[in-house]
Formats: C-alpha cells, sequence, structure tokens
C-alpha cells in the first residue's frame, strides 16, 4: 500500500505555489527569527498585522479544503489510504486538488482500492 499526494498535472504549477509557500513563511517567521533584514522593507510595508493574519487566513481556508476533500472521500467511498492521500494533498495545494478529485469517478481502480 503506497500513499501518493494527488497533485496538479503542471509541474511548474506545484514548484511555483510551494515556492510562494515557503517564501511567506521565511518572510513571516524564519528571517525575523534570525535577525535577517533582507525583507525588512516589505515587512514594514505590508505590517505584521496583514503578514499573520495572511497565513491564518492560509491555514484556516487550507484546512477548510482538507475537510471537503474528506468528505467528498467519504461520499465516494474510496479506502483509507487513498482517503488519506488526497486529504494531504488538499491540504497542501488546495483547490486544484478538489478538481481533479471531483472529476475522479468513484470506482476507478487507481484511487479505490
Amino acid at each position: 500500500m503506497s500513499l501518493q499526494i494527488h497533485v496538479s498535472r503542471n509541474a511548474l504549477w506545484r514548484y511555483f505555489v510551494l515556492s510562494l509557500i515557503f517564501l511567506q513563511m521565511y518572510v513571516v517567521f524564519i528571517e525575523p527569527y534570525y535577525h535577517g533584514t533582507r525583507f525588512e522593507e516589505l515587512r514594514q510595508l505590508l505590517g505584521p498585522r496583514l503578514l499573520y493574519g495572511s497565513v491564518y487566513f492560509l491555514v484556516i481556508v487550507h484546512g477548510l479544503e482538507a475537510f471537503l476533500a474528506l468528505r467528498m472521500c467519504l461520499a465516494k467511498k474510496l479506502s483509507l489510504a487513498s482517503t488519506l492521500s488526497w486529504v494531504f494533498s488538499a491540504c497542501i495545494f488546495g483547490g486544484p486538488t478538489l478538481v481533479t478529485l471531483r472529476s475522479s469517478g468513484a470506482n476507478s481502480k487507481e484511487h479505490a482500492q
């Protein structure tokens, strides 16, 4: 039983999204902890309230998307491993995963084992 993450087919989009997530976490959390100054002007321009608020907003939205993926998997009666991989993928990549899950058939041999 292998656990696969379901992502959109466009590899460039995957790396772009992951790069944006890493950059946001770096600007908000990592660089201030190590007293970095590279993005200090950006942090001052946007303000800590907007930066932290955007992180909290993204965590809540992706959590809701993961919950929707769980509900869709339960409705399609997928296996536990498939359900966990869809939920994890929706938590990371969000909407594109939900679109892929929605369009996949309930009796697909690829997803329901």
